[in-house]
């Protein structure tokens, strides 16, 4: 047996009739779906409550029915007024929202339909009076969260630990709204942690504090309601939180990342069983699994699971796209769902672009430009990428410019640079970067300035361009635009406008440069002819105890002492990272400073092993046979997908910031040419051999 309650106003109650049809009977169904199979035998009670806010405080009415009709498209019920219950409808509204949301069938932001079917237990909870003690202390703690009083609300039940024995500890509702508190008050910024003792360990031990209550309170209300998909997601919110905080550089170290990072994405997938359109969750779990997993597993050398995890970020993120775009806005329902989640729905787009463009191989080569590497390529010679660098970076700008089009105000230009969800700066920069890296990738990595190439090039300038003029938000005023202007030194350096790198390096430098910034700096210097001054810019990196790529580093030293003709020194920089790792760009390095030194048989020696281990930098190979007047042929590049994709694998960096690289160069390895390290004794390089590649 079963309660219906319907909404209606005055007028309906006086005819006796409601009919519901349309996205009107749709909203009923989507909450209960045995709605169409009621029959008039089934129906105990009927109740009606006014629906307009002004009527809330007349009285429910308890409702007979005489028919209950229904076909396909509408359900119509006739019924008399029997008599006003001693209850207003804006009190009986507020209990069966209240028992919806606690039962797991209803989001706390969410609204009933116009009619809805109770169950005897139900219906029994809803008019069950409520207990005074209880409605003062929910009225007290509602006060206290309308003032962001979190210290409040949590002194109101302080000692936490003995509130199991407290009347509370079965009211889930009560408990989530202290557990809440407990989570904010838990909150740590950069901004917040005292610089000395002891008072930053009294700090951190009090956040600590907070943090195991607000886990304790969000576990006991899982513990009474399991089947509720909000309070499983407020367990998995604590650990997301503490993974963000984890993830921030100079914040806390209380905690390990991952473990935090998998207890949320766990706790997300039990809310999402139970409702699989929770686009916050969906979105706050792709996070996790695209950003913040991977660099964990980076850390440690595990980047096929890396490359996992950013796959599956990616699949998180289209579940949460795919939802927000199937709500009907034209649905009052629907459309609140959709201003709730617009922000998770603008920062899955973002997201996502960032994911792809995290996945391309071959983003930047200073070498090309360091030893003038672009020299005598013709139009008709072999010039070639991976397919899927191409790929995954036209899947970035497509989510990019996407998030730029949905993130601004309704009517708004699309045309128009705008702080919206995203920071307007970082949109603009995205677009750019991306733009640069279509360039790069259509150019061969940077061998030859094509017609379809220069076009990606002259786009992603308009938009760095853009972004280093776009003033950032209030809250942001302070993050700089260094990175910005280095995108963009690298884009002149491309089009040889050497003193442009530079200046808008300098226009933009801050008072100590980051290593990448000072490789791009000195590689525009070498190439102005300023040798000396890159060598001042690349001992500040050498000494930089931050900088992770020595290697890049001491390369460019290199290249200065070649500009500066001092050969030997230039030899020996490269002799050196040489027997570090074996690399052609360091073997090219010395087979130039050899040359200069007339030393020109080692050159062509270096040469030849340079164009061997790489034949795909084609300048290497003429150079060779320019050197050796022909007598050594060089190593011609196949002209088939795989050929790419070995080279691909034969010239990766490995040392780019996440780790790519190497990822994309195992994956190649197996999934293109089924060479598995732990099933032969060969190296990669026999394999290929011995295999006909």
């Amino acid at each position: 047996m079963v309660t219906i309650i319907t909404r209606a106003d005055d007028s309906r109650f006086q005819q006796g009739q409601i009919t519901y049809q349309g996205r009107y009977l749709d909203e009923i169904v989507a909450l209960f779906p045995n709605f169409p199979a009621i029959t008039l035998d089934s129906i105990e009670d009927v109740i009606g409550i006014y629906w307009k806010k002004e009527e809330n405080i007349r009285k429910a009415k308890q409702l007979r029915v005489s028919s209950f009709y229904r076909t396909d498209t509408q359900v119509i019920i006739r019924f008399s007024v029997v008599a006003d219950l001693n209850i207003t409808s804006g009190d009986f509204y507020k209990r069966l929202r209240g028992q919806m949301i606690g039962a797991g069938a209803l989001e706390k932001g969410a609204y009933l339909p116009f009619c809805c079917v109770l169950d005897n237990d139900q219906i029994r909870a809803v008019m069950k009076p409520p207990n005074s003690g209880d409605s003062t202390l929910k009225n007290d703690i509602n006060l206290l969260k309308n003032r962001s009083d979190w210290g409040g609300i949590y002194n109101k039940f302080s000692p936490l630990d003995s509130l199991s024995q407290h009347s509370i500890w079965t009211d889930a509702e009560i408990l989530s709204e202290v557990g809440f508190a407990c989570g904010k008050l838990a909150e740590v910024s950069v901004e917040d942690i005292p610089r000395k003792e002891p008072e930053k360990t009294a700090f951190l031990n009090r956040k600590s504090k907070y943090r195991r209550e607000a886990e304790m309170l969000r576990q006991r209300c899982v513990e009474l309601m399991p089947n509720n998909p909000t309070y499983l997601a407020n367990l998995a919110y604590l650990h997301y939180q503490n993974a963000m905080e984890l993830k921030t550089p100079r914040n806390r170290r209380d905690g390990k990342l991952r473990q935090e990072a998998e207890r949320a994405i766990k706790y997300y997938d039990m809310a999402i069983s139970l409702d699989p359109n929770r686009i916050k969750d969906h979105y706050r779990k792709g996070y996790l699994l695209a950003e913040v997993l991977p660099n964990t597993y980076w850390k440690e050398r595990n980047l096929e699971l890396a490359k996992q995890k950013r796959l599956e970020g990616i699949e998180s993120f289209e579940k949460a796209l795919l939802i927000w775009e199937s709500l009907d806005p034209t649905n009052p329902q629907q459309n609140r769902e959709r201003s709730r989640c617009r922000k998770e729905y603008i920062k899955s787009l973002y997201s996502i672009g960032a994911a792809y463009y995290q996945m391309i191989v071959n983003e930047w080569d200073k070498a090309v430009f360091a030893l003038k590497l672009r020299h005598n390529i013709r139009e008709e010679d072999c010039i070639t990428y991976v397919p899927k660098d191409l790929e995954n970076a036209n899947n970035a700008w497509r989510y990019f410019y996407k998030c730029w089009e949905y993130d601004r105000p309704e009517g708004e230009s699309a045309t128009t640079a705008i702080n919206g969800v995203c920071e307007g700066v970082d949109k603009l920069y995205s677009l750019g970067k991306t733009a640069f890296v279509q360039y790069w990738i259509l150019s061969g990595y940077g061998q030859s300035d094509k017609p379809e190439a220069i076009d990606y090039r002259d786009q992603a300038e308009k938009y760095l361009v853009q972004s280093l003029n776009l003033p950032r938000s209030q809250e942001k005023q302070r993050q700089k635009k260094d990175y910005i202007a280095e995108r963009l030194a690298r884009l002149y350096i491309t089009k040889e406008e050497y003193a442009k790198a530079i200046q808008i390096i300098e226009k933009y430098r801050e008072r100590k440069l980051d290593s990448y910034v000072i490789h791009t700096l000195s590689l525009g210097l070498i190439l102005l002819g300023r040798a000396d001054r890159a060598e001042i810019e690349l001992q500040a990196a050498l000494h930089d105890k931050g900088n992770v790529d020595k290697t890049t580093s001491k390369f460019l030293m290199g290249c200065s002492f070649l500009g500066a003709g001092k050969f030997d020194l230039a030899n020996q920089v490269f002799q050196e990272l040489k027997q570090e790792k074996e690399k052609d760009i360091f073997l090219i390095g010395e087979a130039f400073a050899a040359a200069k030194l007339n030393r020109t048989a080692d050159a062509i020696e270096c040469l030849r092993q340079a164009n061997e281990m790489n034949p795909w930098r084609l300048s290497v190979g003429k150079s060779l046979e320019q050197l050796s007047k022909g007598k050594v042929r060089a190593v011609k590049p196949f002209r088939s997908q795989r050929a790419s994709d070995v080279e691909s694998c034969r010239d990766v960096d490995v040392h780019n910031s996440d780790g790519e690289g190497l990822e994309y160069y195992r994956a190649v390895m197996q999934d293109v040419f089924g060479y598995d390290p732990d099933e032969t004794d060969e190296t990669f390089e026999q394999y290929l051999d011995t295999h006909g590649y």
